[in-house]
């Protein structure tokens, strides 16, 4: 009985280490193209992708599209496009369209601090408040589009690599 017990305990540690090794791993994934922004990005083969906001013709500080990508668990990641019809620097952009709108404990750097799709990039994080989860922020800029890549991060680092995997495969068209 002892010995039954030892070995349950054994094969339940090992599928507990092969779980968290495995686990937050996704293999199959899509592409979602977006040929009237100019952008493809990956994203888990078991979400869904949808546009959920359509903004033409309205003011440039409002976002012109929004895709979300929903995982089943409800966790999402969004790419929102603007056009960035004032021809400002990334940075000022994000200054006079974004700061206002976005709470982020680090502050918006002088220079960007990434690069995505070849792009100078700003990595940015809002923190968790009592109104809101916190956020992260992937900003890059091509010719005229500001596209931003936004995460609400539950307490998973599965997620964040999931997002992470995401930013990694955006690229302009």
């Amino acid at each position: 009985m002892r010995r039954n017990i030892v070995v349950c305990s054994l094969l339940s540690s090992v599928f507990l280490i092969v779980a968290s090794i495995f686990g937050g791993q996704r293999t199959e994934w899509k592409t979602y193209v977006n040929e009237r922004w100019g952008y493809s990005i990956g994203y888990p083969a078991d979400w869904a992708a949808k546009v959920t906001l359509e903004n033409i013709g309205k003011p440039e500080k409002v976002v012109k599209q929004r895709v979300t990508f929903t995982a089943p668990s409800g966790e999402q990641v969004y790419v929102d496009v603007w056009v960035n019809e004032s021809g400002l620097s990334l940075k000022d952009w994000i200054e006079a369209n974004q700061k206002p709108v976005m709470d982020c404990s680090l502050g918006i750097p002088k220079e960007s601090n990434g690069i995505i799709a070849g792009s100078p990039a700003f990595r940015l994080i809002e923190a968790d408040s009592a109104q809101v989860l916190g956020r992260l922020f992937a900003i890059l800029q091509h010719n005229n589009k500001v596209y931003r890549i936004t995460w609400i991060r539950p307490n998973e680092a599965a997620s964040k690599e999931t997002y992470e995997k995401m930013v990694g495969s955006f690229k302009l068209r």
